[in-house]
């Protein structure tokens, strides 16, 4: 059973449930062996091609030009490593196709019971418009700055992934609508 947390310092934060998150650091001494440009993770332009003509990265290693976001990122979750694998190998053969999806990832919890997704960037906002809690527990955040949309976090709720991806693209910035819930007026 949990009674809390001991700090470095000594001090007992009480709690009943911790939560460790750890992250992970990418393994990309062997492309840095290679030559490779590599700062947290292998350097890849948004065609996931390296600074090495003809040499691609993919997944939780390739850290990835966003043309979304205007700035290098790496994602550390199978769906983005899937996606990003696809476009490696239709590059590979010279179809040169952008990677340009809206960072995404999820995960269940508790037997499922506790389900959350996250669709772009979480830490770029000065602002939180939040719907919810519904009745059913659900919940709908939209991370935002200077009232465009960055990122939105859905815990136990759901929102077509078609509008949440036009919101993030289009960089909506109608405050009043997200807390309305008239998404779908949004253009």
């Amino acid at each position: 059973k949990v009674i809390g947390v001991e700090t470095d310092k000594g001090e007992i934060i009480k709690g009943d449930l911790v939560i460790v998150a750890v992250g992970i650091s990418p393994n990309d001494s062997l492309a840095k062996d290679a030559g490779l440009k590599v700062d947290n993770g292998v350097i890849v332009n948004e065609y996931l091609e390296s600074d090495v003509k003809g040499v691609f990265s993919a997944g939780d290693v390739a850290r990835f030009l966003s043309p979304i976001y205007n700035e290098y990122m790496r994602i550390e979750h199978y769906d983005v490593a899937v996606k990003q694998g696809k476009i490696a190998g239709y590059n590979m053969v010279g179809e040169m196709k952008k990677f340009d999806e809206i960072p995404y990832f999820f995960s269940r919890m508790f037997d499922a019971k506790l389900n959350f997704k996250v669709y772009g960037v979480l830490n770029r906002y000065d602002n939180i418009v939040q719907r919810g809690p519904d009745g059913k527990g659900g919940m709908i955040r939209f991370y935002l700055k200077g009232n465009v949309i960055n990122g939105i976090m859905l815990v136990n709720a759901s929102l077509r992934e078609s509008v949440i991806k036009r919101l993030i693209r289009k960089k909506v910035d109608d405050v009043e609508k997200l807390r309305s819930g008239k998404l779908e007026e949004i253009s």
